[in-house]
């Protein structure tokens, strides 16, 4: 997915993602575009049409994060560990064990 780092002439856009998973908490992060460092460059390169006119007028101003990471949180609270006899697994459920050393 593309989105635009701009919403309008010197307006930077920003974005509400929402991550869910099941069994865990629904977490919203803020996606904020920020001024690219690039646009400074246009004091050396591109002059004033480039900083007041071009970039602002394309976006280009601006710059959204490379990736947002976020962490969720179980809603299980509740762990439980189950033991059972070999003798009470099914063939298949025998055949997924791993000996531990």
């Amino acid at each position: 997915m593309t989105l635009k780092s701009s919403s309008g002439y010197f307006k930077g856009e920003q974005y509400a993602i929402h991550f869910n998973k099941s069994g865990h908490e629904e977490k919203t992060e803020t996606l904020p575009s920020q001024v690219s460092g690039w646009y400074w460059g246009n004091i050396l390169l591109g002059g004033l049409v480039g900083m007041l006119i071009v970039d602002p007028a394309t976006g280009a101003m601006y710059k959204l994060p490379p990736e947002v990471t976020v962490k969720l949180q179980s809603q299980d609270t509740d762990e439980s560990l189950t033991i059972m006899s070999v003798d009470g697994l099914t063939v298949a459920q025998r055949e997924r064990l791993v000996r531990l050393q």
